[in-house]
């Protein structure tokens, strides 16, 4: 019989308490069923047999005490029977398990590796892409070769040319690409290069030269003509058919009367050897610039600074000018008569070139001569057998270039009544012979109408040609073009100073004794000061983005917990968001064609390489590019140590982001279930798309799939505005770089669209 009654504590607390009689207290409450007991018979056959499930057998030992409890004789194994532990609804307790623990990751196992590989495919896939279509490109271009020779074989028989064309293309520079033409090998020995629209590209005279230098590619289809007097023609075929067909007609037309050099090498080398177009004009440049230098006496002309060294130098004395750079340099027309006259005269070993030393002794007396000395020049030009005198007809030639070189322009009719006018001056018959002292008497009676007063220019210090009277004179060209390219008015007054004396001065002809060796690294530095400085800038800038992200991610928001959960990660991927923010918005900037274009022609040029805004469009590209994988990266290893945390962690992290408490979500649900996630793998995907085919192997061969998918801009932007609009970590950021670019892009490009429709 149990009864509870409450007991008062001296401290005033009330304690309850259960009074037991003996006879509640079992005698031996340890007392268990033992098999084999004849005691425990009965129970045994009541209990166990009846229900043995509900028994649990274990061993047990009797052991006996004695009266002062202690254990004597042999314990006992026996076999005991007891209920097991019970929970309250008196259902047996599970048994105890190790202690174990819980992945949080699991689950997102294959969905991180899948989308890691799936992306990594995608890259792989888009750059095999651009090689099979090239293939592709070059299996159509191969089907239709049969009928372009055939169009091109037809065309020029109707037009009377004599010749087999061969179908090709003109490799002009790793910059300009190449451009289609038909390449054909006269009876003259001279090679043609023309449009598919039938119209004369280069023309190259094998007549006369001893020896002809050719690299052939083995890698390729091309073909290197060495030309040292010009600059090379690098020709690419259809096909190694076509370029041993044309060698084979090269080799067969020449045969004994040019000696063939063949040089088997690699495209690469063989390109990089090669001189362009453009690196033939820069290299005229320095002839001119050293040839005015040698005659005006100039040691350390304004502007020279980096200019030369003793290979430049030596690249100088060798270059010889074609009849058409002479005339360029003349600023005349190649068929002009005066250009004929005057390089047939300059060229004295007549080999079709004018060497340096020749066109520097021509120069010389033209720009320090005196007038008799001119006008004898002038006089020999014409008088090609040397007699002294002329005939009729070559005064007439020679008033006529005269008067070409003095910037007037006239017709048949009046040169010949302005002849017989000088003629009759002069006391002289129509068939009369016109020796020097005749010429230098009729110029100075027709001093104004011939130019002769601009043949006396001393230093080339004439009056400047008004505005709007025309071409300038060839006098007047020569003295702009040194003013120019030795600078302004003190270059001016030192050219007036030297054409003062009057007679040529005996001088050193050795080519600038005093020009010292030039420091490489000072000379690029000069050369690139510009572009130097704004790439440095810009670099900087990006540092700095960066930097002040990761500070503020690892200091400033350590309380947040994030960085605590993703490690540096999150500084990293923060950083290198912020600068791809930065770096393409800026790229709106140098796509302001026609802002560029304007701004080019105003003072902000000398501060500003306006020139080179392409080459600055692919750095901060690149620099963005960067900066990308960083981010893609950074956030593998962020998205991994997110899919580990709890439910609870994650909701008290991402606010932004609602779901049930108690769903653990995986990194399924963060990279496809979010606006962040799946706007992120587009961007990706897209941003493999615009620079792989930005590839100069791409622009190459497949340039419409690069202006295809650079056109796709917009939807760079978008996917970039909405990946932010998520707010996983923090507030939208990109409009705060983008909206000024933006603005000046778009008013950028309605101007250009008004000027079109005007």
């Amino acid at each position: 019989m149990l009864t509870d009654f409450g007991l008062k504590t001296p401290t005033g607390k009330h304690l309850s308490v259960t009074r037991m009689l003996k006879e509640d207290i079992q005698s031996n409450p340890f007392r268990v069923p033992v098999e084999g007991v004849e005691s425990d018979q009965e129970f045994w056959e009541k209990c166990v047999n009846a229900e043995p499930k509900l028994w649990v057998k274990s061993p047990c030992w009797k052991v006996n005490y004695d009266k002062n409890g202690d254990a004597i004789g042999n314990n006992v194994s026996s076999i005991c029977y007891h209920f097991p532990q019970l929970d309250s609804n008196y259902t047996p307790v599970e048994n105890c398990v190790e202690v174990g623990h819980y992945d949080y990751f699991s689950g997102s196992e294959v969905s991180y590796i899948l989308t890691y590989i799936f992306l990594g495919v995608v890259v792989l896939a888009i750059a095999s892409w651009v090689p099979m279509m090239v293939t592709l490109k070059q299996r159509r271009k191969g089907s239709d070769l049969v009928r372009v020779q055939k169009n091109l074989s037809r065309s020029f028989t109707i037009s009377g040319r004599v010749g087999t064309p061969y179908a090709g293309r003109e490799w002009i520079s790793s910059k300009d690409g190449t451009r289609a033409i038909a390449i054909l090998l006269t009876d003259k020995n001279c090679i043609q290069l023309y449009s598919h629209k039938n119209e004369l590209l280069r023309s190259i005279d094998l007549s006369g030269k001893e020896k002809l230098d050719i690299v052939v590619v083995s890698d390729g289809t091309h073909l290197v003509l060495k030309n040292p007097t010009e600059y090379d023609c690098v020709l690419e075929f259809d096909g190694q058919l076509i370029r041993s067909a044309f060698m084979d007609t090269i080799r067969e037309k020449l045969a004994g009367v040019i000696e063939i050099h063949e040089q088997y090498t690699a495209l690469k080398p063989a390109l990089a050897s090669a001189i362009t177009k453009h690196e033939r004009l820069s290299r005229l440049e320095n002839f001119f610039r050293i040839v005015f230098a040698q005659a005006f006496n100039i040691d350390k002309p304004s502007g020279s600074k980096n200019l030369l060294d003793p290979k430049m130098i030596r690249e100088v004395i060798n270059t010889e000018l074609t009849r058409v750079e002479f005339a360029d340099a003349l600023g005349m027309n190649t068929d002009s008569q005066f250009v004929e006259k005057m390089f047939g005269l300059v060229d004295r070993d007549r080999n079709g070139y004018i060497s340096f030393r020749e066109f520097l002794d021509m120069l010389v007396v033209f720009a320090k001569g005196t007038a008799e000395d001119k006008a004898q020049l002038m006089f020999e030009m014409y008088d090609i057998y040397r007699t002294g005198m002329l005939s009729s007809e070559e005064f007439k030639h020679m008033i006529r270039s005269m008067i070409e070189a003095a910037n007037a322009d006239v017709n048949n009719e009046d040169v010949e009544d302005l002849v017989k006018s000088m003629l009759d001056s002069a006391g002289l018959q129509r068939d009369s012979m016109v020796s020097l002292q005749d010429f230098q008497r009729i110029l100075g009676r027709y001093k104004d109408t011939l130019g002769y007063a601009q043949l006396n220019f001393r230093g080339l210090n004439v009056p400047e040609t008004k505005m709007g009277t025309g071409r300038n004179s060839l006098h007047e060209s020569a003295r702009a073009a040194v003013i120019s390219v030795y600078g302004g008015q003190d270059m001016e007054e030192s050219l007036s100073e030297s054409g003062l004396r009057g007679q040529p001065e005996e001088k050193d002809t050795s080519i600038l004794p005093n020009v010292e060796q030039k420091n490489r690294c000072r000379t690029f530095f000069e050369l690139y000061r510009l572009q130097i400085f704004w790439t440095l800038l810009f670099t900087m800038v990006v540092l700095a983005i960066f930097a002040e992200r990761a500070y503020y991610y690892s200091v400033e928001r350590e309380h947040g917990g994030l960085r605590h959960i993703a490690g540096y990660g999150v500084t990293i991927t923060r950083g290198a968001a912020s600068v791809m923010m930065f770096c393409y918005a800026l790229l709106l900037l140098t796509m302001c064609r026609n802002s560029i274009t304007n701004l080019r022609e105003t003072f902000l040029h000398r501060f500003i390489p306006f020139d080179n805004f392409v080459l600055f469009h692919k750095y901060i590209a690149y620099v963005g590019l960067i900066f990308t994988v960083i981010h893609v990266i950074g956030h593998s290893v962020n998205f991994y140590h997110i899919s580990t945390q709890t439910a609870s962690d994650l909701s008290c992290l991402f606010t932004d982001y609602f779901r049930s408490t108690h769903v653990l979500p995986k990194f399924h649900y963060w990279c496809y279930q979010t606006i962040t996630g799946i706007t992120g793998i587009l961007l990706v995907i897209h941003a493999a798309l615009i620079y792989i085919f930005s590839t100069t192997y791409a622009r190459t061969y497949v340039f419409r799939m690069f202006w295809i998918t650079h056109n796709t801009y917009p939807v760079w932007y978008i996917l970039m505005i909405l990946h932010g609009s998520g707010r996983l970590v923090q507030e939208p950021l990109f409009h705060n770089f983008l909206l000024g670019p933006l603005v000046l892009f778009v008013l950028d490009r309605l101007v250009e669209r008004l000027i079109i429709l005007k």
